[in-house]
């Protein structure tokens, strides 16, 4: 019995004998196919979906056992695997209420009242028929309908199941006999878009050939957008899916449109096989008849073409999405939803900004160089590469020149929860967010001979001025050498944006700024004093002295820079014949402050090494204090020896006499200085006014 069961066929049609009728199940015997048992199905589904045990008594008093019935064959018995806890499925049937005989009209009628064609013109839509499988293709069963083969029919993959149900293509013999309905006939078919085939559409759906009412075939034509409608696949490759809705009616999902995981769109034939059932959302469709290839002669026509998604987001005319019309074409693009999860796929990759995506529906996306990993890397594009898909969030939508454009993020605690996660991996999305001293990240935007522009987010850019790149001296045609596009670079925000909405703050990269939990307390002249001890770097080299600018100092426009002289006597504790041999433009440079006039705003400032380790001395006194005064006992001895005295008197007046020539000298090159100095203020307010712009 279980063999004869086996040679069944999934939509045959059988007489029966009632061999158990209980409410909720219904067991029937086949006596043609060795007396095999088999369950009523809709019995079996009342029981589980639990009706009423009155309905499910109602219904097992309307059989007896020994009665005669129709029944199809829904499904084939199954096995338990070896070793498994599952029970075997039983041979399942849908009974038949009503004769068959009268819906096939004049048609011949074997077992249950079906049998082959008598004449073409019988092939109406209803008439049930056995026709004989002629040959199989990958996606169709081809049967000759009457028994001469002159009634030609196709039985298309997606008739072989109901919606919701995977469909298989029967391995069928040719000259097999199989239970067929008429859904259309031969010359009248009505395929959208397509030429009529010739031959007769039938369905093997189980519950059509059961005698239930058929229901109308999707087509293209009667679709709308945001609608949701089950398929079937019928072919998936690295770039789309090609889904039948009906055997008139093919769409095509593309990749990003296939899921919100990244790992199926990047391998859709392994997630997808043929006939798996799907449930797709209507995106477009555009009758056939529009033209291909521009104006002129040698146009070609162009089919319809229907775009379907297996991501199931609202319909466009729900609120939340707006619906927009692309340029040229007939297909409708939704607005992504800000906060929604979507799948994208890397277009190109630009070195130092960020890259060009595409989402789902044909939007455009934009990941930001920042918003590409949570952790601050030193190369993020690096992980980025053309073709290659990731899940997303998008963080702002609009539009621009008629089609949707998405911000999109990457970074797993924007996907996790929507917008910047608190603690380490917030970004600054506007400068109100910044503090002045406050450390920072960032990827270098341009850099160039003014600069460097820094992306500290996606939304959010900051300037580093020359002078602020490093505490050594740097040559200008270098910083674009020093500072390419996309280095990770840590600043301290000096000064916040001011002067109007394209204002950027201005940020610091110099070692002596960044080092150190908080901002260094800025240098002013107040604080200058006789034996402080200031570092700088030289910023011009004379023959009377060497120009320093003393690090700490203000920035910015309007800032006071703290520009010292340090006489070429007090540039070594040896004589120099020639400064310009020993000091460069740009060395960095550690001496002592010998006078300040607040005045003129002028500083005196020696380079002698003694005077840095006498600084260094007086700074231990307390802790040698002993050792000092028996020193200076020891120097007062000898002062007081006359015969040294009058020699002492005379050198000490001609050190004055050098003095006040020094001084002289000091005045004129002082005044040189203020006249560098301004010129040199004028070139810098300058060159911040065009930053600022």
């Amino acid at each position: 019995a279980a063999d004869a069961a086996q040679r069944l066929r999934v939509g045959a049609r059988v007489v029966a004998t009632v061999a158990l009728s209980r409410p909720g199940l219904l067991v029937l015997s086949l006596p043609k196919h060795g007396h095999a048992l088999g369950v009523a199905a809709h019995h079996a589904l009342w029981s589980g979906a639990g009706a009423r045990p009155e309905l499910l008594a109602a219904e097992a008093a309307k059989y007896s056992s020994g009665q005669k019935v129709q029944a199809v064959v829904t499904s084939l018995p199954s096995e338990a695997a070896d070793g498994g806890a599952a029970a075997p499925e039983p041979l399942q049937l849908s009974m038949v209420d009503a004769p068959l005989a009268a819906a096939a009209g004049d048609a011949a009628v074997s077992e249950g009242g079906v049998g082959p064609l008598r004449r073409a013109t019988d092939a109406r839509p209803g008439v049930h028929a056995l026709a004989r499988v002629a040959d199989t293709s990958t996606t169709e069963l081809h049967v000759l309908l009457d028994r001469r083969g002159a009634v030609r029919g196709r039985v298309h993959f997606t008739e072989l199941a109901a919606p919701g149900q995977r469909a298989s293509l029967p391995s069928a013999s040719p000259e097999e006999p199989v239970h067929v309905v008429v859904l259309g006939g031969g010359k009248a078919a009505d395929r959208q878009g397509a030429r009529s085939t010739g031959l007769v559409e039938c369905t093997m759906r189980p519950l059509d050939v059961a005698g239930g009412a058929i229901a109308p075939r999707v087509a293209a034509a009667d679709l709308s957008v945001g609608q949701i409608v089950q398929g079937w696949v019928r072919e998936a490759t690295g770039s789309a899916l090609w889904v039948c809705l009906s055997h008139k009616c093919t769409g095509r999902v593309a990749a990003l449109e296939a899921s919100e995981d990244p790992a199926v769109v990047a391998d859709l034939p392994k997630h997808f096989s043929f006939g798996a059932p799907v449930t797709v959302r209507v995106v477009a469709f555009q009758p056939a008849g529009g033209e291909e290839g521009g104006e002129g002669e040698g146009e070609k026509k162009r089919g319809s073409r229907l775009t379907l998604s297996l991501v199931l987001r609202p319909r466009a005319d729900e609120p939340g999405e707006q619906l927009l019309r692309a340029e040229g074409g007939g297909e409708a693009l939704a607005e992504p939803v800000e906060g929604s999860i979507v799948s994208v796929q890397v277009k190109s990759v630009a070195p130092g900004k960020g890259a060009d995506v595409k989402l789902a529906d044909g939007v455009v996306g934009r990941v930001h160089i920042t918003e590409v990993v949570d952790a601050w890397e030193a190369d993020p594009l690096g992980r980025l590469s053309e073709g290659q898909t990731a899940r997303a969030v998008v963080l702002r939508s609009r539009t621009q020149r008629g089609r949707p454009l998405a911000d999109v993020s990457l970074r797993a605690s924007s996907v996790a929860a929507f917008g910047d996660a608190p603690g380490e991996h917030a970004r600054p999305l506007e400068a109100a967010e910044l503090q002045e001293g406050q450390l920072v990240r960032g990827y270098v935007k341009e850099a160039s001979a003014r600069g460097a522009f820094v992306s500290l987010s996606r939304s959010l850019d900051g300037f580093v001025p020359l002078r602020q790149i490093s505490d050594e001296f740097i040559d200008e045609k270098g910083v674009s050498a020093m500072l390419p596009p996309g280095t990770l670079v840590i600043a301290r925000v000096v000064k916040l944006a001011s002067g109007g909405a394209n204002a950027l703050p201005s940020l610091s990269l110099k070692r002596s700024d960044v080092e150190g939990g908080t901002m260094r307390k800025r240098l002013t002249f107040e604080a200058l004093h006789a034996g402080r001890a200031v570092t700088g770097f030289v910023r011009k080299v004379v023959d009377f002295g060497v120009f320093v600018r003393l690090h700490g100092g203000g920035e910015g426009k309007g800032a006071e820079r703290l520009d010292a002289l340090c006489h070429s006597s007090e540039a070594s504790d040896s004589k120099l014949t020639d400064l310009a041999a020993t000091f460069k433009a740009g060395d960095v440079v550690r001496g002592v402050i010998l006078k300040t006039d607040a005045e003129k705003r002028r500083i005196s400032l020696s380079l002698k090494p003694s005077r840095l380790r006498e600084l260094a001395g007086s700074d231990d006194e307390e802790e040698e204090e002993a050792e000092s005064e028996e020193e200076a006992e020891a120097a007062d001895g000898e002062e007081a020896d006359g015969s040294d005295s009058g020699e002492s008197a005379g050198e000490e007046s001609d050190e004055e006499d050098e003095d006040e020539e020094d001084e002289g000298e000091d005045e004129d090159e002082e005044e040189e200085m203020d006249d560098e100095l301004q010129e040199d203020t004028e070139e810098e307010e300058e060159f911040e006014a065009d930053e600022v712009s």
